[in-house]
């Protein structure tokens, strides 16, 4: 089977090498651009564990700061294998994002200190929501932006049009947004 994968290149690669283990044809072409939020103030003080919910997440977060010993909580293994990658050490994954604020409330307490939550800019608030509103303190952190591709590449459109593709497989939500909406824009 021929498949699509959006993603962006680095979330790319583990998602093309399971659909290639599995015998797929895998085309890796990014439709979301990410780009470091340098100067974004980290605040570290009072906090007791990072929330992560997204491999481009742990690896901004790895990039921003140099503390590896807080706990870390990722929304799934593939979170925390990035995590990891990236030498933290106390790393606890998650079976998926709405799991995510139940593994933290059996771990750790609210009043011990804030979780630090690196995401991107506007990201949206349902992540921590569940948390919040059980007394803990999450604190965003955006590190970077998530832009969507302007057009789709040329080439790329005439695969798409030519119905090359049998498949798209996504890891984000960010990159299904950016193929539905160039999708429509172009009235493929």
């Amino acid at each position: 089977m021929r498949v699509l994968v959006p993603e962006l290149a680095e979330d790319a690669k583990t998602l093309a090498a399971a659909l290639s283990a599995q015998g797929h044809e895998v085309t890796c072409t990014p439709l979301v651009a990410l780009t470091a939020i340098p100067d974004a103030p980290v605040n570290l003080a009072g906090a007791q564990g990072f929330l992560v919910v997204s491999p481009a997440s742990a690896r901004a977060l790895a990039a921003r700061i140099g503390v590896r010993t807080f706990p870390a909580f990722a929304d799934s293994e593939l979170t925390a294998t990035a995590l990891r990658r990236a030498g933290f050490k106390r790393v606890t994954a998650a079976k998926d994002v709405q799991g995510l604020a139940q593994l933290v409330q059996s771990q750790i307490k609210p009043g011990d200190g804030a979780l630090i939550h690196p995401c991107p800019a506007g990201a949206p608030a349902s992540v921590i929501a569940n948390l919040t509103n059980v007394g803990f303190a999450v604190r965003n952190l955006p590190l970077y932006a998530l832009a969507r591709v302007d057009a789709m590449p040329s080439d790329l459109r005439a695969q798409v049009k030519a119905g090359d593709f049998e498949g798209v497989a996504f890891a984000t939500a960010d990159a299904a947004r950016a193929f539905v909406t160039l999708i429509q824009r172009e009235e493929l």
